[in-house]
C-alpha cells in the first residue's frame, strides 16, 4: 500500500488505495454506506473487486492520522468520472472535500472530470442540500454540462470540470463501468 502525501492548505492529506487489507477499509465502508441513498449504492464488494481494473481509482484520504474521507474514480480515454466522493461528517465544511478535488484534478491532468448531482427541484425534500451541493461544485470548478444521466431509477445532472464536456465519451465509460449490463442514457437536459 503506497501512500502519498498531498501539500495543500495547512495539514497534508495522506492517499491510500482502498483493498480489502488497506488501513482506512472498514471506515471508508461505513462512511459508504452512511453517505448515499440506496438507490445511489453498488455493492461496497463490487467496487473492491472492479478497483482492480485498470483506470479504476479507489481511494481513502487521512490528515493527521485522521480518516477524512474517500472517492472513487472511474478514468477512461480523456473523461474522468468521479462516482463517489465523500467526507466524514464531523469534518465537513473544513475544506476537506474541496482538497480531494484539487488532489484529483492534480492526479488527472488534461482530464475532463465529470460527475452527476441529484438536480435541483424546489418540491424534493432534500431541496437546500441539492443547492448547496450544486454550489460547492461550482465554488470547486465544475459547471453544469446541459446534460443528464437517467438509469432505471433515477436522472441526475452532469457536471464538468475541466476540457469541454464528451457526452458520447461519457456515455461510453458508464456503459464500460457497468459491463454494459446496465443502461444508462446521457441525454441533453430539457428545460
Amino acid at each position: 500500500m503506497v501512500m502519498k502525501e498531498m501539500q495543500n492548505m495547512d495539514e497534508s492529506l495522506k492517499e491510500e488505495r482502498v483493498c480489502l487489507f488497506s488501513k482506512n477499509a472498514k471506515k471508508v465502508k461505513r462512511l459508504f454506506r452512511s453517505a448515499f441513498p440506496a438507490v445511489e449504492k453498488i455493492p461496497f464488494w463490487i467496487l473492491r473487486l472492479f478497483s482492480l481494473r485498470r483506470g479504476i481509482d479507489f481511494l481513502s484520504f487521512s490528515g493527521g492520522g485522521v480518516f477524512v474521507g474517500f472517492t472513487y474514480l472511474v478514468s477512461y480515454k480523456k473523461t474522468t468520472f468521479v462516482l463517489y466522493l465523500a467526507t466524514d461528517d464531523s469534518l465537513r465544511g473544513k475544506g476537506y472535500g474541496s482538497r480531494i478535488l484539487s488532489f484529483i484534478k492534480d492526479k488527472k491532468p488534461g482530464q475532463r472530470i465529470v460527475l452527476n448531482i441529484e438536480p435541483l427541484d424546489d418540491k424534493a425534500p432534500n431541496a437546500e442540500q441539492r443547492r448547496k451541493r450544486l454550489a460547492f461544485y461550482e465554488k470547486n470548478g465544475f459547471a453544469e454540462t446541459g446534460y443528464v444521466v437517467r438509469d432505471s431509477s433515477a436522472s441526475y445532472d452532469a457536471l464538468c470540470c475541466g476540457s469541454s464536456f464528451d457526452p458520447d465519451e461519457y456515455g461510453r465509460l458508464l456503459s464500460r463501468l457497468a459491463l454494459h449490463l446496465a443502461p444508462q442514457k446521457v441525454e441533453k437536459k430539457e428545460n
